[in-house]
C-alpha cells in the first residue's frame, strides 16, 4: 500500500470609527465552501488597532464541525493559502476586521484589538484574533463582560497579544465537551493549508507541527477584588479594600476585601502555546487568577504548553474543579499572595523536554506569615513527571493535600522547603491526606534542611499515605495499586468538595471513552489520545500516518477471515479495510463492532465494505467533535480537494443486515415477515430478514460515511449505509452520508428508524426504501450536487408485485429536501406512508411524484398522505407532465382538506445561512415571515413515541436550531 500523506480533512482606551463588512449569503444550496463550518479551532495573526460597531447577531447554540476531507482555501496572490473567518454579516460589535498575512497564509478574521473595552462584548461562534494586550473594563470602573461562545477560538500572534479581565467586569466563556473554546496561537493555526484543516491542526497537541511549541502569545489574565497579602503600601494584614498589588504584564491592580468577587465563567476552555518572559521576574501564565473571588467559576479547564506557569493563583479565594496542565514550561499550579481556594480533579502530565514542579505553592515571598495565609485544599489529583518535583510547598504555604498521585519526577515526589512551612506541620495548618508518591527519583526530599524532617512527619502522619516503587496507572487511570490506596473524605476539608472514594483524578474502572473520563475530547496532549498498539482482530501495517493527524500508526482489518469474536478500534489508529470485512457469520458466531469516538475507516476500492452480519452488531458512536469517519484512501491521501472535491464511488460502504420482518422472500411465498423469509444482500453481503421486528444491529450515532458506493453491476450497487431487514432496536441518529456513488442510505425492508440525518452529494437517490421497510425518521436533511443526483426521495414497496406484505409504510417528519437535479420524492411500486412538515425545493423535474398505479390506489384508501408540506420553487412542484393515475393522486393527496400543504408556485423556498454563522455556509434556516412559516405545521408527537416535539416544516426550526453543526461535512 502507498504511503498515507496529507488529509484533507495598563491599558488605554481607543475610539475608532464604525467599520462594518457586509456579505450576502448564498440561498442556493449546491457544495458551498466548507470554511465556515470550522469554527472549532483556528486562528491567525493580528497586528493592527481598531474596532468595530457591526451589529452582534444570535449566536444560536452553536457547536463545531469536525472535516474528515475534501474542500479548501481560496489560493492567495503568490501561491499563498487563504482563511476566511469573517462572518456572512460582519465582524461584532467590539471587533474588528483584519487582512493578516503569516508566511505564506492570508487571513480574515475578526480582531480584538489594543485597548479597554468598556461596554459588554458578545462574540459569536466564530475565529476571533486579540490584537494587542485586550482590556475588558477599566479597574472598577466602565465594567464590562466579554461573552464568547462554544466553539469558538481566539488567538494572538505574539506574547503583546493577552487578554486583562479588570477588576470589577467579567468573562463568560462557556463552551462544551465537544465545543470547547479555544485560546491559541497564530502559529496552530497558519500551517492549515485550507480551512477544512484548521479544526485538525488545532486538535492536535502541536503548533506548526512541533508539539513542544510555546510562548507563541501572551495568556489569560484575570483580576478581582478578593483578599490578598502582598499590598502596594506592604502593611498588614492583607485582606484590605485598600491592599492591592499590581499584575504581571501591566495587568493593573488586583485585591480587595471581597471573599466572593465574582469576575466570571471558563467552563471547557482550552489555553495553549501561551506565555511570555517580558523579564526574569515577569512572566505571562497560562491563565492568571489575580485576586479573585469564590463567585469566580473555573471548570473544565486545560493549560497546554505555556512557556512559564499553567494555573496561578495570585492570593484570592477562587475554586476550580476538573482542571489540566500538560506541557508547562515552568510549573503546572503554582500559587503565593494568600490564596485561599479549593482545587478538585487535577491533571499534570509533563513534557519529556522541559517542566519544573507540578505544584509550586508559596504564601509570600519574603515574609512567609503574611496573612491572610495560602492554605487552600487540593484533592484527588494526578502528577505524571518527567522533571524536577511533583510537589514544592514552601515560603510559608499552607494547605490540606488530598486523595494524591504524584509519580515520575527525577527529583523528588513531595518536598516542603523552608523553616515557615515545615513550622506548620502538627498544628493543623498542612496536612497530607491518602496520597499515592511512587516512582520518583526519591519520593519523600532529602535536602538535609528542617523541610526533610517535616515532610516526613507530616506523611507519616496518615496511615493511608502510600510510597510504592511504582504505579500501576493505565496512561491516567487507575489500576491496582491506585484502587489499594485508602482514599480520604473531600467533603469533610471544604463545602466545595465533592465526593470521591478514590485517589488520582479519575475513578476506578475510568477508560479513555467512559463517562468517568471527565477530560474526554475537549483536551489534547494526554496519553488516552493514543493508541499504545493496533487492537485485537486487526494487524499493523507499515503505512505512514500523515503529518498533522493524531494517529499513531495504520491497522488493518482484512476479508481472510470473518471477525468472530468481539473487537474495537480504539482511538489513535486509522483503520484500513481490505476487502469485504464481515463482522460475525450469519446468525451464528456473533460479534460487536466498537469504534471509539475519532476513529477514521478507510478503504481504498470498491471492494473494501464492511458488512455486519445478522445476529451481530456495530457501536459506532462518535460525538460532535470527534465523529466517526468512513472514508476513502483518496481522501486520507489529501486527492480530494480542488477539482476532485466533488469525487465518489472510492470504497464500497457500510451494509447492516438484520433479522426484521421484509416482503421479498427468496423462496417468493406471501406474506413475507416470516422467520424463512430471507434475501440475499448486495455485494455478496449474504442473507437478511427474519420475524423479529425488534431485532437489535446496535447503534451508529455522530458518524460520516463519505466518498463511497461501488456499482458491482447495474443491478447491484453499494451504498453509503444499507440497512437491509434491520429491526428497531437500535439507535440511528446523527448520521451523514456525503458524496456516495450510488444512494446514501437505503432500507430493504426492516423496521429500523433514523433521526438527525444529513444527505449530501449522492449520485442516485439520497433517501430509499424497497420491500416492506416500515420504520420512521425525523430531522433529515437533503442537499443535492450541482453536478449529479436523482431523487431525493425513491420510495417503493415491492418492484414486480407491488402490494407484498408488509407493504412500506413509513412516516417521515422535518425534512428539508434541496435539490439540482431530477425529483424531490418519488413514491412508487406500491409504497404507502405518511410525510408531514417538509420542505422541498429547487429540483428540476418536480416536488412530488406519485409514479404508478398501485401507489396512487393508496390515496384514497388513507394509506399514503402529505401533511404539512412546502412544495416550491421545483421545476413543477407536483408532477403532472406524466399522464398516468399517479398525477391525479398526487394532486389528490396533496390538496386533501386539513392537509395544510402549500404549493409555494416558483419561488424558491425562503431559506438562509444562519445569521449567526454557525459553521454551515449553507441555506437551511428559515427566513422570518417567509414562505416557509406560511405551512401551519402538524405535530409529530401525534405520530407514535418515536417523534419529538417539532412543530414546524423543515429539518431546521431557527437560527438557534444546530443539530448538524459539529459533526457534518460537505454543507
Amino acid at each position: 500500500m502507498p504511503a498515507i500523506v496529507n488529509d484533507a480533512h495598563g491599558g488605554v482606551s481607543q475610539h475608532c470609527p464604525i467599520v462594518e463588512r457586509v456579505r450576502t449569503p448564498g440561498l442556493h444550496m449546491t457544495l458551498i465552501k466548507n470554511f465556515r463550518s470550522l469554527l472549532f479551532a483556528g486562528g491567525a495573526l493580528a497586528l493592527l488597532s481598531a474596532c468595530s460597531e457591526a451589529d452582534v447577531v444570535s449566536a444560536g447554540n452553536p457547536g463545531p464541525v469536525t472535516v474528515g476531507g475534501g474542500g479548501g482555501g481560496a489560493p492567495a496572490p503568490g501561491g499563498a493559502t487563504a482563511l476566511d473567518f469573517i462572518p456572512a454579516v460582519g465582524c461584532p460589535s467590539g471587533t474588528q476586521s483584519r487582512n493578516q498575512t503569516i508566511g505564506t497564509t492570508v487571513i480574515d478574521v475578526c480582531a480584538l484589538v489594543t485597548g479597554t473595552i468598556t461596554t459588554d462584548v458578545s462574540l459569536p461562534l466564530g475565529v476571533y484574533a486579540i490584537d494587542g494586550a485586550v482590556y475588558v473594563g477599566n479597574d472598577n470602573a466602565d465594567s464590562a463582560t466579554l461573552e464568547i461562545a462554544a466553539g469558538s477560538v481566539l488567538y494572538g500572534a505574539s506574547g503583546n497579544d493577552y487578554i486583562v479581565i479588570s477588576r470589577g467586569s467579567q468573562i463568560d466563556a462557556q463552551g462544551t465537551p465537544t465545543a470547547p473554546i479555544v485560546f491559541t496561537s497564530a502559529n496552530d493555526v497558519a500551517e492549515a493549508t485550507n480551512e477544512a484543516a484548521v479544526t485538525t491542526v488545532v486538535s492536535d497537541a502541536a503548533s506548526n507541527g512541533n508539539p513542544e511549541a510555546n510562548g507563541e502569545w501572551g495568556g489569560l489574565i484575570i483580576s478581582g477584588n478578593a483578599p490578598i497579602n502582598d499590598c502596594n503600601d506592604d502593611m498588614q494584614p492583607g485582606g484590605r479594600v485598600d491592599c492591592i498589588k499590581f499584575g504581571e504584564g501591566q495587568s493593573g491592580p488586583f485585591g480587595g476585601a471581597d471573599t466572593t468577587d465574582n469576575s466570571g465563567t471558563l467552563r471547557y476552555v482550552r489555553v495553549q502555546y501561551a506565555g511570555f518572559r517580558v523579564n526574569d521576574e515577569d512572566e505571562l501564565n497560562g491563565i492568571a487568577l489575580q485576586g479573585t473571588g469564590s463567585g469566580t467559576t473555573i471548570e473544565f479547564v486545560q493549560v497546554h504548553n505555556n512557556l512559564d506557569d499553567g494555573f496561578e493563583w495570585f492570593g484570592g479565594n477562587t475554586n476550580v474543579r476538573w482542571a489540566v496542565v500538560t506541557g508547562a514550561g515552568d510549573d503546572s499550579f503554582d500559587w503565593t499572595d494568600g490564596w485561599q481556594g479549593n482545587v478538585q480533579f487535577a491533571v499534570v502530565q509533563q513534557s519529556d523536554a522541559r517542566g519544573d514542579r507540578g505544584i509550586e505553592a508559596d504564601n509570600r515571598n519574603g515574609t512567609n506569615d503574611d496573612m491572610p495565609r495560602s492554605a487552600p485544599n487540593f484533592a484527588n489529583y494526578t502528577f505524571i513527571g518527567t522533571q524536577d518535583t511533583g510537589m514544592v510547598l514552601r515560603r510559608g504555604t499552607g494547605g490540606d493535600f488530598i486523595n494524591g498521585v504524584i509519580t515520575g519526577f527525577q527529583d523528588a515526589g513531595i518536598d516542603i522547603d523552608d523553616d515557615a512551612t515545615a513550622a506548620l506541620v502538627g498544628t493543623g495548618e498542612l496536612t497530607f491526606n491518602s496520597l499515592l508518591v511512587a516512582g520518583n527519583a526519591e519520593n519523600l526530599e532529602t535536602d538535609g534542611d528542617a523541610g526533610d524532617a517535616a515532610t516526613v512527619t507530616a506523611f507519616n502522619a496518615d496511615p493511608n499515605n502510600t510510597i510504592a516503587a511504582g504505579v500501576t496507572l493505565d496512561g491516567l487511570f487507575p489500576g491496582p495499586t491506585e484502587e489499594a490506596v485508602t482514599a480520604a473524605d473531600p467533603t469533610s476539608f471544604d463545602s466545595f468538595m465533592m465526593p470521591a472514594d478514590y485517589v488520582g483524578a479519575f475513578a476506578p474502572g475510568t477508560t479513555a471513552t467512559s463517562a468517568s473520563n471527565w477530560a474526554a475530547n475537549w483536551t489534547v496532549g494526554l496519553p488516552f489520545d493514543q493508541a499504545d498498539a493496533c487492537p485485537d482482530g486487526t494487524i499493523e501495517t507499515n503505512s505512514a500516518v500523515p503529518a498533522g493527524r493524531p494517529e499513531e500508526r495504520v491497522c488493518l482489518l482484512s476479508s481472510s477471515a470473518n471477525i468472530t469474536e468481539d473487537i474495537t478500534l480504539t482511538r489513535g489508529n486509522l483503520y484500513q479495510l481490505q476487502g469485504a470485512v464481515f463482522i460475525g457469520e450469519d446468525n451464528a458466531n456473533s460479534a460487536r463492532l466498537t469504534i471509539d469516538p475519532g476513529v477514521t475507516v478507510f478503504g481504498i476500492s470498491g471492494n473494501d465494505y464492511i458488512v455486519i452480519s445478522r445476529g451481530s452488531q456495530i457501536f459506532s458512536n462518535g460525538t460532535p467533535n470527534a465523529p466517526v469517519v468512513f472514508t476513502s484512501f483518496a481522501d486520507i491521501n489529501g486527492q480530494n480537494t480542488g477539482a476532485n472535491a466533488d469525487a465518489n464511488g472510492q470504497w464500497g460502504g457500510l451494509i447492516i443486515s438484520g433479522n426484521a420482518p421484509i416482503n421479498d422472500c427468496n423462496d417468493d411465498v406471501q406474506p413475507g415477515g416470516r422467520v424463512d423469509c430471507i434475501k440475499f444482500g448486495e455485494g455478496q453481503s449474504g442473507p437478511f430478514g427474519g420475524a423479529d421486528p425488534n431485532d437489535d444491529s446496535g447503534d451508529i450515532t455522530y458518524t460520516r460515511v463519505q466518498f463511497a458506493g461501488f456499482r458491482v453491476n447495474d443491478e447491484d450497487e453499494l451504498n453509503g449505509i444499507a440497512f437491509q431487514g434491520v429491526g428497531d432496536g437500535g439507535t440511528y441518529d446523527f448520521i451523514q452520508v456525503h458524496n456516495n456513488l450510488d444512494d446514501g442510505l437505503e432500507w430493504f425492508g426492516g423496521t429500523a428508524n433514523a433521526s438527525h440525518v444529513v444527505v449530501t452529494g449522492s449520485g442516485d437517490d439520497s433517501l430509499d426504501w424497497t420491500d416492506g421497510w416500515t420504520g420512521n425518521i425525523q430531522y433529515a436533511i437533503v442537499v443535492q450536487s450541482a453536478a449529479r443526483g436523482d431523487r431525493g426521495i425513491e420510495g417503493d414497496n415491492r418492484n414486480g408485485t407491488n402490494d407484498d406484505l408488509p407493504r412500506s409504510n413509513p412516516t417521515i417528519s422535518n425534512y428539508t429536501l434541496i435539490g439540482t437535479q431530477d425529483t424531490g420524492m418519488v413514491l412508487r411500486r406500491g409504497t404507502a406512508g405518511l410525510y408531514a412538515n417538509g420542505v422541498i425545493t429547487g429540483f428540476g423535474d418536480a416536488g412530488i411524484d406519485i409514479d404508478d398505479d398501485a401507489t396512487a390506489a393508496l390515496v384514497g384508501a388513507d394509506e399514503l398522505n402529505f401533511r404539512s408540506l412546502l412544495v416550491t420553487g421545483n421545476n413543477e412542484n407536483i408532477e403532472s407532465g406524466d399522464g398516468d393515475a399517479g398525477d391525479t393522486a398526487a394532486l389528490t393527496a396533496f390538496n386533501e382538506a386539513g392537509s395544510n400543504n402549500v404549493d409555494g408556485g416558483s419561488a424558491a423556498a425562503d431559506l438562509a445561512v444562519g445569521a449567526d454563522d454557525t459553521g454551515i455556509a449553507a441555506a437551511l434556516v428559515p427566513v422570518p415571515s417567509g414562505n416557509v412559516d406560511a405551512v401551519t405545521p402538524t405535530d409529530p408527537t401525534a405520530f407514535g413515541p418515536f417523534f419529538q416535539s417539532g412543530s414546524y416544516a423543515g429539518a431546521v426550526e431557527n437560527d438557534a436550531d444546530n443539530w448538524y453543526v459539529g459533526w457534518t461535512f460537505g454543507l
